[in-house]
């Protein structure tokens, strides 16, 4: 189908670098979603996540957070808290609020994700030694250094 395709397209506009284009196709790609399977439907959630990351790559980060912030809040509902979904919003929250130098509001997030991911995961998924290793990164940019090196493990 048509959107199928836009959607398929905007990923490779992504990859070229070609953001403009992308959010444009991933905008009507969510305009039919909306239309077709609502506002709080899983692949329109997707969809809008697809381009709150394009508008963190762009470095819009107040455009990326309100996306996500919705994604997530569609992801709550849907899904509920302690699903690994809901947990890749927020790490995707995280790491825009770190990019931001918004070190405390990162911390948070990546601590929520963690217990996700603990409990969802395990502590031996590769997604939980992802999230401890940006987690030292965020207490290394703040000089916390013991703390990095507890998180690294």
């Amino acid at each position: 189908d048509f959107a199928i395709t836009l959607y398929n397209m905007a990923g490779v506009y992504c990859t070229q670098g070609r953001h403009d284009e992308a959010l444009e196709a991933y905008g009507r790609v969510l305009a039919s979603e909306r239309n077709t399977l609502g506002e709080e439907h899983l692949d329109t959630l997707t969809t809008l996540s697809k381009m709150a990351g394009v508008y963190d790559d762009q470095g819009r980060p107040d455009e990326a957070l309100e996306a996500y912030g919705r994604v997530l809040e569609g992801k709550r509902k849907a899904l509920g808290e302690e699903h690994p979904d809901f947990a890749i919003t927020l790490y995707n929250i995280a790491g825009v609020y770190s990019d931001q130098g918004r070190y405390e509001e990162a911390l948070e997030a990546y601590g929520r994700v963690l217990e996700v991911e603990r409990k969802a995961l395990g502590e031996e998924d590769a997604n939980f030694a992802v999230t401890l290793s940006n987690m030292a990164s965020v207490y290394c940019r703040q000089g916390r250094h013991d703390e990095a090196l507890e998180a690294y493990g």
